[in-house]
Order: structure tokens, then C-alpha cells, then sequence
């Protein structure tokens, strides 16, 4: 939310931390300011899209985080979003480095030759220690299966209708592919 007065956000984030709105405990932060860089035509711009294309800037980068974001907000996200149990390759790195109490370099040795060996066994060990946590919390994995199975979208973007009938939870929210910090 964006307040007009900053002191009605302070009092507004001071009221609602911590209340229950819903049967969920909120916990709420004050967002971070957005970083505003001068790209290599001298105007300015916002965030991570600033300096795409200029000298050592990624347009890249940039073009496919775009493209991300839009297709989150327009419901038309790849299937890996929806994989409950998807878990992207940084995070993996992450996760197994703190884990085993090495460097994120150690883990991605460029001069092994099974670094996506390495990888990929990372993340099943990770997606199974998952299934184990979420069995352990009475999560029904059977559940979650079915809701990947029934494929989200159609060409189109319109969702299917397997998709559709699907029950969403009353008393479960999933939040998942949160980077590891």
C-alpha cells in the first residue's frame, strides 16, 4: 500500500503487525525505496530495467525479468510456477552451500565436470527433504500432485477446466520460491 501521509503508513504498519486478519497472523514491513538509476541516454529510470543495453548493463537481463513479471500478472506463468515443489537453480546452490558449510563457489566448481550432476542431485535431495517436512506437517502430497497435473492455462491463457475444478484450501496458503537468504 502506498499512504499519502507517511505517518498514517507508520501508525497503519504499527496497528497491523502482528494482528489476525482472516485466520493468518500478519507480519507486515515497510517496503524498500525503489533504486532509480541514470541509464546511458541521461534520463532516469526505475529498478533493474535502468541502463538495459548501455556498457555493462544486461538488456537481457533485464527483457526476461520483464517478461516474468508479466506473465505473473497475467496469470499466464510457465509450469514450473506451479510445481509446488519447484525450486530454482540459485536457491539450490544456496541452500546446499549453508548446508554443508561451504562456499556457493565450492558447490559450482567450473573445473569439475559434473557440476549439473552435482546440481541436479542438490535439488532432488532438497525437493525430498521438502516432501518429508510438508508429510510431517500433514500436508497430502496427493493434493498437490493433482493440482500440477491439471494444467493451468490453455493456449489461449484461459484456465482449463481441470484446472478450474480444482478446490483451492480455505486454511492453507503455500508460499513457495522465496530466494534463500
Amino acid at each position: 500500500m502506498l499512504y499519502v501521509i507517511p505517518e498514517q503508513a507508520v501508525r497503519a504498519l504499527a496497528e497491523s503487525d502482528g494482528k489476525i486478519f482472516q485466520g493468518r497472523i500478519l507480519h507486515i514491513l515497510p517496503a524498500k525505496p525503489e533504486r532509480v538509476k541514470e541509464d546511458a541516454a541521461g534520463s532516469e529510470g526505475v529498478g533493474d530495467k535502468a541502463g538495459a543495453g548501455a556498457p555493462g548493463g544486461s538488456s537481457f537481463k533485464s527483457e526476461r525479468e520483464a517478461a516474468r513479471r508479466d506473465a505473473a500478472v497475467s496469470g499466464k506463468e510457465a509450469a514450473s510456477v506451479w510445481n509446488s515443489l519447484f525450486i530454482r537453480a540459485d536457491t539450490t546452490v544456496s541452500a546446499m552451500a549453508e548446508k554443508l558449510g561451504i562456499k556457493q563457489s565450492d558447490v559450482l566448481d567450473r573445473d569439475a565436470s559434473n557440476m549439473a550432476v552435482r546440481l541436479a542431485l542438490a535439488e532432488t535431495q532438497i525437493i525430498s527433504e521438502t516432501k518429508e517436512f510438508l508429510k510431517a506437517e500433514g500436508v497430502s502430497l496427493s493434493g498437490l500432485e493433482a493440482a500440477l497435473e491439471a494444467s493451468p492455462i490453455t493456449p489461449g491463457g484461459a484456465p482449463t477446466p481441470a484446472a478450474a475444478a480444482i478446490k483451492r484450501s480455505a486454511t492453507t496458503v503455500l508460499v513457495k520460491n522465496l530466494p534463500f537468504t
